[in-house]
C-alpha cells in the first residue's frame, strides 16, 4: 500500500556528524519539512508556526491532524548526514500539547528512518504510545514531555531521517502542538556489533530449556525474525511461547571472540516490545564463559521484569553490563531472552541488539 504525500516543503539536508540542537520554531522551522498523507494541495499545509500556546518562546507548532481523511499520517522530517556504516545513539525530546486523554486510537509518531516514509509498512518503526494527556478525564490542553531512545545503524548512504508528528487512526479531527524539541545524533565511540534481525538471526541460535514438547498440536515455541513491529529497519526477532509448563526459557545465544585470559566489559543492549497476553515473565541478559545447557545455567541472567503498563507502551530500551575474566576460553556466549512464569500466551519483540565488548 502506498501512502501519497500530498504536502512537502523544500527539503533540507545538514551536513553533520553529532548532533546535539534546540528547536523552538520562534521564526520559521528551522531546517525541518513538512509531510503528511492523503492532504488536499489546494488547502493550506496542515503543520503551520502558531502562537496560540507555546512552551519555549511565543510560538510552537499546530499540527491538524485527520483534516481531510481519517488515517493519516503527519509528521516534520529533518534529514542529516552522517558517517556510513556505523552506529549511533539518537534521542528525540520534545513537548507535546494535546487535549487527549484515555488512550485514544490517535498515536505520536518519532524515530529515525533511513528514508522518508512512504509505504504503510515504513511508518512502523516510528509508530510510538498514543497521544495522552495521562489524565482520566479531558482537562483541556497540557503539555507533556516526550522522551524516545534509539540505536541505529547508518547505511551506504549515510542518511537519517528524524521523524516527529501524529498518526490519527479514527475519523476524530484534533488539533495538536509540538514545541521545544530536543535532538541528539551521537556516533558510538566504542566498537559495537550490531544486529537488526532484518533477514535472519544474524549468527544467534534459538533455545529454549524447561519446554513441553508441544501444545495442541502446535510447536510450543518459536524464535524468527517477524514483520509484527520493528524499530530498526522492517523487521525484528519475535519470541513466542505457549509456556503449558509454567516454566519456559525463550532465549538466543551467540559467542564472540576474545583472548584468553583477560577481563572484558561486555555492554548488551536492546529494543524490547511487550506484546504479550499474559504477564510474569523476566528478562534474560547474561554473559556466560559456557553455553546454558540447563535452568540453573540461566539465573544469573535474569534481570527486570517484562513491564507492560499504560506507562510503558512500545519500546524500551534495556542496557546491562557485565565483567568477567575469560581465563581458559576464548569465547565468551551472550544470551537474550525471556523466562515466563505464568501459563498462557507468551510474544516478545527483540530490536536494534548492540553488543560492545572491550578489554580492561
Amino acid at each position: 500500500m502506498v501512502l501519497p504525500h500530498g504536502f512537502a516543503s523544500t527539503l533540507i539536508t545538514t551536513e553533520t556528524q553529532d548532533v546535539d540542537e534546540g528547536y523552538s520554531f520562534e521564526n520559521d522551522f528551522q531546517g525541518w519539512t513538512v509531510h503528511a498523507t492523503q492532504v488536499n494541495p489546494d488547502l493550506p499545509p496542515p503543520i503551520t508556526l502558531s502562537q496560540e500556546r507555546a512552551k519555549d518562546g511565543a510560538t510552537s507548532l499546530r499540527f491538524l491532524v485527520n483534516r481531510d481523511d481519517s488515517f493519516q499520517f503527519i509528521w516534520i522530517e529533518r534529514v542529516l548526514d552522517v558517517e556510513p556504516n556505523q552506529v549511533y545513539d539518537v534521542n528525540i525530546d520534545y513537548a507535546l500539547g494535546t487535549a487527549d486523554c484515555c488512550s485514544n486510537p490517535f498515536f505520536n509518531l518519532a524515530g529515525v528512518l533511513k528514508k522518508t516514509p512512504v509505504t504503510l509498512n515504513d511508518f512502523f518503526p516510528v509508530l510510538q504510545d498514543v497521544v495522552d494527556t495521562k489524565e482520566n478525564t479531558t482537562v483541556g490542553y497540557k503539555w507533556v514531555d516526550k522522551q524516545y531512545a534509539f540505536t541505529t545503524r547508518s547505511d551506504d548512504q549515510g542518511k537519517f531521517h528524524i521523524i516527529i508528528g501524529f498518526y490519527g487512526a479514527d475519523p476524530v479531527r484534533r488539533i495538536e502542538f509540538i514545541d521545544d524539541v530536543h535532538l541528539k545524533v551521537t556516533k558510538r565511540t566504542e566498537p559495537c556489533e550490531f544486529f537488526s534481525f532484518e533477514q535472519d538471526l544474524e549468527g544467534w541460535t534459538p533455545e529454549a530449556i524447561d519446554m513441553s514438547v508441544s501444545d495442541g498440536g502446535f510447536k510450543a515455541w518459536s524464535i524468527a525474525p517477524s514483520p509484527l513491529v520493528a524499530q530498526d529497519g522492517y523487521y525484528s526477532l519475535k519470541f513466542f511461547t505457549t509456556n503449558s509448563n509454567k516454566e519456559a526459557k525463550v532465549f538466543i545465544v551467540r559467542p564472540f571472540n576474545v583472548e584468553r585470559k583477560k577481563t572484558y566489559r561486555v555492554t548488551v543492549e536492546y529494543g524490547f516490545d511487550n506484546g504479550s497476553v499474559t504477564s510474569g515473565a523476566r528478562l534474560i541478559t547474561g554473559v556466560l564463559k559456557d553455553k546454558p545447557e540447563t535452568a540453573e545455567d540461566l539465573v544469573a541472567s535474569y534481570q527486570d521484569k517484562a513491564k507492560k503498563s499504560p506507562e510503558v507502551q512500545g519500546w524500551q530500551r534495556k542496557r546491562y553490563e557485565f565483567t568477567l575474566q575469560s581465563k581458559k576460553s576464548d569465547v565468551l556466549y551472550v544470551i537474550i531472552g525471556i523466562a515466563a512464569k505464568k501459563s498462557g500466551h507468551h510474544l516478545y519483540c527483540f530490536d536494534s541488539a548492540c553488543i560492545t565488548i572491550t578489554a580492561k
